[in-house]
């Protein structure tokens, strides 16, 4: 029969069984560490979580050039993001577990005077309402429509 081409197709099974097995046996060893690591980590952050918010904050001090926010840009970009309203204390918690902790220890009226300074003017970056501050809304992208929220009267 002419005209016919015959493919032979070689496979080495029982290698291909041992490398199975000696990938498997490499991922459960992996496995087996991630997991004492996550055990480790655990300990400490619950017998010592001071230690763990010390390490959070030194990574945590936003910018590309290593050099940290202004603290108030800092609450300002918090209270919008989280939308809430927030007293001083919870604010200056927040601050500390964001990077600003060496600040707000070096300086405790910092974050009295970040917040003064946020609220007032004629165009405040935050809003206090009683004990408490927050963000403002958004602005409109139609700018100020005068519009007052009451029904119009016909």
């Amino acid at each position: 029969m002419a005209g016919k081409a015959q493919i032979t197709l070689e496979i080495d099974v029982p290698g291909l069984r041992r490398e199975s097995e000696r990938l498997t046996n490499e991922v459960a060893e992996r496995l087996e560490k991630l997991d004492v690591i996550k055990k480790k980590l655990a300990a400490v952050e619950l017998l010592s979580p001071h230690l763990v918010e010390g390490i959070e904050q030194s990574s945590a001090m936003n910018g590309d050039d290593d050099k940290p926010k202004p603290l108030v840009d800092a609450i300002v970009e918090h209270l919008a993001k989280t939308g809430e309203s927030l007293e001083v204390a919870d604010i200056k918690r927040r601050m500390s577990k964001l990077g600003y902790a060496d600040l707000l220890s070096e300086k405790p009226n910092a974050i009295y005077q970040a917040m003064f300074r946020l609220s007032q003017g004629p165009k405040p970056r935050v809003l206090k309402r009683g004990t408490k501050y927050r963000a403002p809304p958004p602005e409109s992208p139609e700018g100020d429509t005068g519009a007052s929220g009451a029904p119009a009267r016909h």
